[in-house]
């Protein structure tokens, strides 16, 4: 019903990578700038809401260092009546709104804007990210470990669990991790998604380990010590 009504109002439909925020980045972004607002105007946490409609028309009458105009610019061509009656902000916005451009050409450099500023940013990470690592299903990996939020510190929690194995290759660097067959890390069975940044392979071979009996080396495996190796 969700993909009738985007082909019924001719919306594009974008999905996103799994456990990946970053490949929503723009929305991400948006977000980062609504909780830095909500942080420092909020009293109470609970009444987060009440604030939104100021935090709208900021957002809206903001110029975007992207784009070089404000969102009701673009969209409207005028600047909205200010709702906080700021005069200082009304006769700047007044000063600025003097600008005789036509609105299509407002939209047209904005969007070669966007478009030079995403190419840039491409590079950028590109320039700090490598390839990421292949794996092929029945691989033993390492997962990052994200200990529930207990109140107490987590910094000496281990950064990695395991080992698990790889089940599937889904593609596009995704991979469905399983307990391995007779061996649980939990009483729980584990099955989740992961991508190969938050992973990595496990070391079978350890000779940094002293193991003496089957028992130990079981204790160990479950532990995830060989880590310790890799």
């Amino acid at each position: 019903m969700f993909e009738e009504y985007c082909d019924r109002n001719n919306i594009q439909h974008i999905k996103n990578a799994v456990r990946t925020p970053r490949a929503n980045g723009q929305v991400e972004r948006v977000n980062q700038l609504i909780l830095s607002y909500l942080r420092t105007t909020t009293e109470e946490p609970k009444d987060w809401d009440m604030a939104l409609h100021v935090l709208q028309w900021s957002i809206n009458s903001t110029k975007n260092s992207t784009t070089g105009y404000s969102p009701n610019e673009l969209i409207f061509d005028y600047m909205p009546t200010d709702l906080i009656q700021n005069r200082l902000l009304a006769a700047v916005q007044d000063g600025v709104h003097n600008e005789e451009i036509p609105i299509n050409e407002k939209r047209i450099l904005a969007a070669e804007n966007i478009k030079s500023e995403r190419e840039r940013w491409k590079k950028r990470f590109d320039s700090k990210h490598s390839n990421p690592t292949m794996y092929a299903e029945g691989d033993l990996v390492l997962i990052q470990n994200e200990p529930p939020a207990t109140g107490e510190s987590r910094k000496l929690e281990p950064k990695y669990k395991g080992p698990y194995i790889i089940a599937r290759v889904l593609g596009n660097d995704r991979y469905l991790i399983e307990d391995i067959p007779g061996i649980n890390i939990t009483n729980r069975k584990f099955c989740s998604v992961f991508s190969s940044d938050k992973m990595k392979k496990w070391c079978e071979c350890s000779p940094e380990l002293d193991i003496s009996s089957d028992d130990e080396a079981e204790d160990d495996f479950r532990s995830g010590k060989a880590e310790l190796s890799s």
